[in-house]
């Protein structure tokens, strides 16, 4: 044996055999193996969460086939009810905070229909809890004379005494002196005059003005007034932002010892009809798409059985800020002026209120009864057909009892409900719902199908179903 030899014997086809090479997954960790794809390549494929199984491996069963279907039903129809919600309009938010603005004025709109009461005794007096009074109300209020069957008489009109009264296109002869009708001494040149007059010696008014030929001038009276003439009254009033009440009442409304009282007599107190419809009673500014109000197109009319009386609505407001989206601005809605924050917040945001109301009705009838049988003096019962009684009050034998009249009796809420208009979501938002209903049932369905599988195995296994 040589040195060096190997211990086995040599084949005669030794140099002619070669090692045959064999390919070597890289996932055993021998280096040595070739490689495929670049590292940018195999770090990718490294990435990949997705795990491939072969077919052959796959199990295909009826259960499965059946969770499928299903969860793919339930996928749709959530689908179609998002698609659903997205296209439907959202309705706004509201929230309730305190009113804290302060010193601003409350805006009351009104058209009401009179049906049997002449233009002239329509008058409009407001009053607060602040000790503010006004008294037969003309600015900003149209009038419309209606005859019985409710159609217009003439053109409507404003009754502004001052504006008449300096108006030079209503200048009189130089010796023009109108009479007082025994109320004072002098002239009485407009029909204001001799309401004041009249008023400040307690009395009646009513009459008067149907007959001065002031007020038939001053008030537009063109065509006499006829028996059941009616008024449409509508325009705004602005008053202080507090309890109040506002009323169209019989009589002349005057201020006595600090006290807001009408002066008028029995007779015309009885025929004071208080039928009326009120065709809109709103609150500050409307605002777009504006539902109507509670007490929007309500007729109360009078029962000939029952007489006439008072009216008293009880209103509770509650103050109301809407924001206005991108199209109520375009649309050139007027908008409240501020200062600072308010400000901007105001001029994005328009004021106005919801209220509720309850109301009742007071008849004169038998009260005046019971009041004229009460025992009376003779000389107070004279002044009180006069309307006034001894001691300078309001005629007793009536306004103990009762003022015929429609009032209005409205308290201002100290909170206030912001509402926000809800803004159409960005289609992402729909996407990104669509992605999370399709995920999970999908990831549901593979937990529903898995729990299945495996339980039907198990069962199989100990023999309860069939193999």
């Amino acid at each position: 044996m040589s040195n060096g030899a190997p211990p086995w014997p040599q084949s005669s086809m030794g140099p002619m055999l070669r090692r045959r090479h064999e390919a070597v997954n890289p996932a055993f960790g021998n280096d040595a193996a070739p490689r495929e794809g670049s590292l940018l390549e195999r770090t990718i494929k490294q990435l990949d969460v997705y795990a491939r199984v072969d077919e052959d491996l796959q199990v295909r069963t009826e259960a499965g086939a059946a969770v499928t279907i299903g969860f793919w039903v339930l996928m749709v129809v959530l689908c179609v009810g998002e698609v659903q919600a997205y296209r439907k309009v959202q309705a706004p938010t509201e929230r309730v905070v305190v009113d804290s603005s302060m010193g601003q004025k409350l805006r009351i709109n009104i058209d009401m229909t009179f049906h049997s009461i002449p233009c002239l005794d329509v008058h409009v007096d407001a009053m607060d809890v602040a000790g503010d009074n006004q008294i037969d109300i003309d600015h900003g209020m149209w009038k419309q004379r209606l005859d019985p069957d409710g159609s217009a008489i003439g053109e409507a009109f404003m009754e502004v005494p001052g504006e008449v009264d300096d108006d030079p296109a209503q200048s009189l002869p130089e010796d023009y002196c109108g009479s007082c009708f025994g109320a004072k001494k002098g002239c009485c040149n407009m029909c204001r005059d001799v309401v004041d007059a009249y008023t400040a010696k307690g009395w009646s008014v009513q009459d008067i003005r149907r007959t001065a030929e002031q007020c038939i001038r001053d008030n537009h009276i063109e065509t006499p007034i006829v028996n059941g003439e009616g008024c449409n009254l509508s325009g705004f009033m602005s008053v202080n932002k507090v309890s109040g009440n506002f009323h169209v009442a019989t009589g002349e409304g005057v201020m006595r010892e600090g006290r807001h009282v009408h002066l008028y007599t029995l007779e015309q107190a009885v025929g004071f009809n208080t039928s009326h419809s009120i065709n809109l009673l709103s609150f500050w500014e409307p605002y777009p798409g504006m539902k109507p109000n509670p007490l929007d197109r309500t007729s109360r009319i009078i029962d000939e059985d029952v007489g006439t009386g008072a009216f008293q609505y009880y209103i509770k407001l509650v103050p109301t800020m809407h924001s206005l989206s991108p199209q109520s601005e375009a649309s050139g809605s007027p908008l409240p002026k501020g200062k600072g924050e308010e400000a901007e917040r105001q001029q994005q945001s328009s004021l106005t209120s919801q209220f509720t109301y309850t109301y009742k009705f007071r008849s004169l009838k038998g009260l005046t009864e019971y009041h004229t049988d009460h025992e009376e003096g003779e000389e107070q019962a004279k002044e009180a057909e006069k309307g006034l009684t001894q001691d300078g009050g309001v005629n007793s034998i009536v306004n103990s009892a009762l003022l015929p009249g429609v009032f209005f009796v409205y308290d201002v809420s100290p909170f206030m409900v912001e509402v926000v208009p809800a803004e159409q979501p960005p289609f992402s938002h729909l996407l990104i719902r669509l992605c999370a209903v399709a995920g999970g049932a999908f990831a549901i369905s593979g937990i529903v199908d898995s729990a299945v599988f495996h339980l039907s195995n198990r069962l199989r296994r100990h023999g309860v179903l069939g193999k």
